[in-house]
């Protein structure tokens, strides 16, 4: 398959990687929704009010962070299509962070639960114009991405408590 990108071959390896998923167990999370300084549950709650008519059914929590001297990147929320869940970064459980910054960046996530993920034949499209234009709609869109542009470099330093 990794040679000729044969169909019939690709379908034959779907379906083997299918059979044994159903064979795994389950992955469990704990979900952790209050932080020092946000609940995540009620943020959600109201974002998924106000915006979204109640249509989001993910759960969401708080993830853990790694312990790295020099951070480069850093992803602040991640939406799992599989499990349903939302998590966030626990960089965004600081003082310094306001809380539309937070609102937005869960904002995003529940865009991809209600949007779902294009597929082409090629690759996927997380996000296409439509997504963006509902993001860029976000009543604290533009000045969260101000903030951000001024902040990060705070939230690349972070480090968890012990």
């Amino acid at each position: 398959y990794l040679q000729t990108h044969n169909k019939v071959s690709g379908e034959i390896i779907d379906a083997f990687i299918a059979k044994i998923a159903q064979k795994l167990p389950q992955k469990h999370v704990t979900r952790r929704v209050k932080g020092r300084f946000f609940n995540l549950d009620k943020l959600f709650s109201e974002l998924n009010k106000e915006h979204f008519h109640q249509q989001c059914s993910a759960k969401i929590t708080w993830g853990k962070a790694q312990r790295k001297r020099h951070r480069k990147s850093i992803q602040l929320g991640l939406y799992y299509y599989d499990e349903n869940i939302i998590v966030i970064h626990p960089a965004l459980d600081q003082s310094f962070v306001p809380e539309h910054y937070i609102s937005w960046v869960i904002y995003h996530e529940m865009l991809h639960e209600i949007l779902g993920c294009e597929k082409s034949k090629s690759k996927r499209r997380l996000h296409p114009p439509e997504f963006v234009a509902l993001e860029e709609s976000f009543p604290t869109f533009a000045i969260s991405k101000q903030w951000e542009e001024n902040n990060l470099y705070r939230l690349l330093k972070y480090k968890p408590k012990s």
